[in-house]
């Protein structure tokens, strides 16, 4: 007797080969994007003595008038002597501002398969980028032309700080604002007299790991990031009445339009500004290594 045979073939499933988006591990896309970071930014145009605004610069540059420190006598004067001619003097600094900007391209396949809205997450991603201009600007045109300079050692210390106001006072400013980066932020958390609540005056740094104000100032910290432009080393005192003026021909704008050659959408988001130090001798710049 003839029997049927059927050929069976085995095949074998292992286990432990498969990999992130093949069919046995399938793999889930969150629809939730991580956010980078926001950066520690000081308010520019608070601390600025002038803000020029777009409505206040009707052509491409303005004209900030000051007066000349110290001009102007007073003097004695005899009986029937005439009187000595003396007046306020003044001189002015021209600011023009200058333009920024990014063109930002996404085509229609990219909005129609993203799984988010590409367009307003990047005005908003670029939003902290113009910001974070702002500072590097702020340091690089005006804080960084102080006139007066401390050197300090490994750490800065409150005899750098000290040293530092006292260039201010000396030419009758105030210190109104410090700004900071990180290390030296951390060399002040490590000076006793700023710690220890009964002499410092103000418990903040204890409870809520900041600095409230330091001798009066308040204390800005600064990312160090390279989009800002601070040294991680450095720090400024500045009197925020007199030391740098802030000018915007146009805030920051944003302009969409199509691309039909390409398929796609276009956005570009620019801003014209300028800051300018008003006296360099309102600014001093403190220095560790």
């Amino acid at each position: 007797m003839i029997s049927d045979y059927k050929t069976v073939q085995e095949f074998t499933l292992q286990t432990g080969s498969g990999s992130e988006g093949t069919l046995l591990l399938p793999r889930k896309i969150l629809d939730t994007m991580v956010e980078e970071v926001d950066k520690e930014l000081p308010p520019v145009r608070q601390l600025a003595a002038i803000y020029v605004g777009p409505g206040d610069l009707p052509g491409s540059s303005v004209d900030i008038n000051r007066v000349v420190p110290g001009s102007g006598t007073v003097r004695q004067v005899g009986e029937g002597v005439e009187f000595d001619l003396s007046n306020a003097e003044y001189n002015t600094v021209n600011v023009r501002p200058d333009k920024y900007g990014v063109m930002v391209k996404i085509t229609r396949e990219m909005m129609e398969d993203s799984q988010f809205s590409l367009l307003q997450h990047n005005l908003k991603h670029f939003a902290m980028r113009f910001a974070e201009n702002e500072v590097s600007l702020l340091i690089s045109q005006s804080l960084s032309t102080g006139a007066n300079t401390v050197s300090g050692g490994a750490a800065v210390t409150l005899t750098n700080i000290a040293r530092a106001r006292q260039y201010l006072r000396a030419n009758d400013f105030k210190s109104t604002d410090m700004l900071v980066g990180p290390e030296v932020e951390n060399d002040l958390h490590l000076i006793d007299t700023i710690v220890e609540v009964d002499k410092s005056g103000d418990s903040s740094l204890l409870r809520e790991s900041r600095f409230g104000r330091l001798f009066g100032m308040n204390i800005w910290v600064v990312s160090q990031a390279a989009s800002v432009g601070i040294a991680a080393t450095t720090a400024y005192i500045i009197d925020r009445n007199q030391a740098y003026a802030f000018v915007e021909k146009r805030g920051m704008t944003v302009e969409q339009f199509p691309l039909p050659a390409s398929d796609a959408q276009a956005v570009v988001i620019s801003q014209r500004f300028r800051t300018v130090a008003l006296r360099t001798s309102a600014i001093a710049i403190i220095t560790s290594t």
